[in-house]
C-alpha cells in the first residue's frame, strides 16, 4: 500500500511538471485566437527614406531627427480640403493624447503633388513635417487597393511603415494601439546602425 502511495505521488509531480508543456505545445498548433490585439492593419514593414529622393537634406533630417519615435503619417494634396484637414487634427490629438509620450511620437504629411499649403494651415497644425512624396505607388503598393489618401499610417523606431488605419477608424482605438506600442516599445532602445 505504501508503494502504491509513493508512485502516486511521483506521477502526480510528473503531471504537474509536464502539463504545462503539453498545454502550451497544444495551443501553439490547435488554438488560433479569435481577436487581434491591434485595430489597425498590418502591412509589410517598408523602409521610408528609399522612396525619397536621396539628394534631399530635408529626409535625412527628417528621419535623424526622428530615430526612436513613432511617426503618425499621412498622404494629401498640399491644397489640403477637409478630409485632409480632419486627418492632420486627428495626427495632432492623438500624439497630444499620448501624455508624457508624446514626444516620442511625430506627425509627417506627405505632399502628394505641387501644392503649397498656407500658412494659415501649417501654423494650425505646426509641428508637423512636410516631405514631398516621390514615388506613392512604389511606397503604397502592396498595402491594399485603398488610396493612401484614405488612410493614416505608422511607421516604426526603425524608419518602418508598418500599419494603416482607414481615416473612418476610431480614433480612440488608434490612440489605445499606439498606447500600447508605446509602452512595449520602451524597453527597446534604438541602437543608431541603420
Amino acid at each position: 500500500m505504501e508503494k502504491k502511495k509513493s508512485n502516486l505521488t511521483l506521477w502526480l509531480i510528473l503531471a504537474i511538471c509536464v502539463l504545462p508543456f503539453v498545454s502550451a505545445v497544444g495551443l501553439f498548433y490547435y488554438w488560433t485566437p479569435n481577436q487581434l490585439v491591434n485595430y489597425g492593419d498590418l502591412v509589410d514593414p517598408k523602409p521610408l527614406p528609399n522612396f525619397f529622393n536621396k539628394d534631399s537634406d530635408k529626409v535625412e533630417e527628417l528621419m535623424h531627427a526622428s530615430r526612436g519615435k513613432w511617426l503618425l503619417l499621412i498622404v494629401d494634396s498640399g491644397n489640403c480640403n477637409s478630409i485632409c484637414q480632419k486627418k492632420l487634427y486627428w495626427l495632432r490629438q492623438i500624439r497630444l493624447a499620448q501624455g508624457r509620450e508624446m514626444e516620442r511620437v511625430g506627425r509627417v504629411w506627405l505632399i502628394n503633388d505641387s501644392a503649397q499649403p498656407s500658412d494659415e494651415l501649417l501654423g494650425q497644425f505646426s509641428g508637423t513635417e512636410l516631405l514631398r512624396l516621390a514615388d506613392e505607388d512604389l511606397l503604397f503598393a502592396g498595402v491594399d487597393n485603398t488610396p493612401p489618401e484614405k488612410n493614416l499610417f505608422l511607421v516604426d523606431p526603425f524608419g518602418n511603415l508598418m500599419m494603416r488605419y482607414s481615416i473612418d477608424s476610431d480614433p480612440n482605438k488608434l490612440k489605445k494601439d499606439l498606447k500600447k506600442l508605446l509602452k512595449v516599445s520602451k524597453a527597446i532602445k534604438y541602437r543608431g546602425d541603420r
